[in-house]
Parts: structure tokens; sequence; C-alpha cells
């Protein structure tokens, strides 16, 4: 994959007591540009690569993310399962392709104002794929186990 395509997602997450949470996820990229041979199986194929436009890439995960509280931040890590589904333009049997394996990542979110949040989050899914998320964050104050600085700050 040569490019680093814009995409959107959203997580879930439910905290497993003030040291851990579960979440799951989906993705989406569009139309990214990657270098391959296009050729079906069992063909003669030029040893030439090219340029394949118009993939896209759905991926799915569930995720064990131990957590550590510094004032209003929290740091953490996820490690878990991921599938992916990479959907190309090309007209060959078997084109489109399935990963899936393990993931690792880190990140850190910020209490900004309870229950809103910002996010960073770094992720590697086996060798094949890796993400950079920055998201904007809400917590059901009610279903957090955990307390931040952020909830004596009034």
């Amino acid at each position: 994959i040569d490019e680093n395509p814009a995409g959107c997602g959203i997580d879930f997450g439910i905290g497993l007591g003030e040291r851990g949470a579960f979440e799951v996820g989906a993705y989406g990229y569009d139309d990214f540009d990657a270098t391959g041979i296009p050729c079906a199986d069992g063909a003669t194929c030029p040893p030439a690569s090219t340029e394949i436009g118009g993939n896209d890439t759905t991926i799915y995960k569930a995720a064990l993310a131990p957590r550590f509280i510094v004032g209003k931040v929290r740091l953490f890590g996820t490690f878990g399962y991921y599938q992916a589904k990479i959907d190309t333009d090309l007209n060959l049997p078997e084109a489109d392709s399935r990963d899936r394996g393990a993931m690792l990542g880190v990140g850190a979110r910020w209490y900004f104002r309870d229950p809103w949040s910002i996010s960073v989050q770094a992720a590697r899914f086996d060798d094949n794929l890796r993400q950079l998320v920055v998201g904007i964050g809400w917590g059901m104050k009610g279903l957090r186990t955990e307390r931040t600085d952020a909830d004596t700050d009034k």
C-alpha cells in the first residue's frame, strides 16, 4: 500500500475496572493506491509491478486496553484481534482479499471537559496495516469505572 488515505471509524469501549477496558472498532478507508502484479492464479505474468488504484479497506477489531491515569490524561495500550477486507477494482478472480491476525496499539486520551475527550492512537495490524487515529470522544459518566481529576475540577 503506497498511500496514507484518510478514513473514518468508530470505537466503542467499556471499562473493566480502573486499569482496563474492552473495545471494539470498525474503520473504513476509500480509494487508496497500491502496487502489485495484477495476474490471475496460474497465468504467466510479467514481473513488472503496476499501480492499482481504487482500493477500499474495511477493518474490524476487538481488543483489551490496559490504561493508566495521569491527571486528566489516560494513557493506554491495546492488544487484540482484527479482520480486514480489501476490495480492489480489478476484474480478476480472487482480486479481493481478507486479512486477519493480531493488533497492537498505544494511545492517550485527554478529558478536556467531562465527558468530552480528545484522543490519539497508533495501531499496527500484524505487519500489513498501520493506523494513526485522532478522535473526539464522549464518555458515559455513569458507566465509567475510574475517576480522573476532570471529575473533581468543578
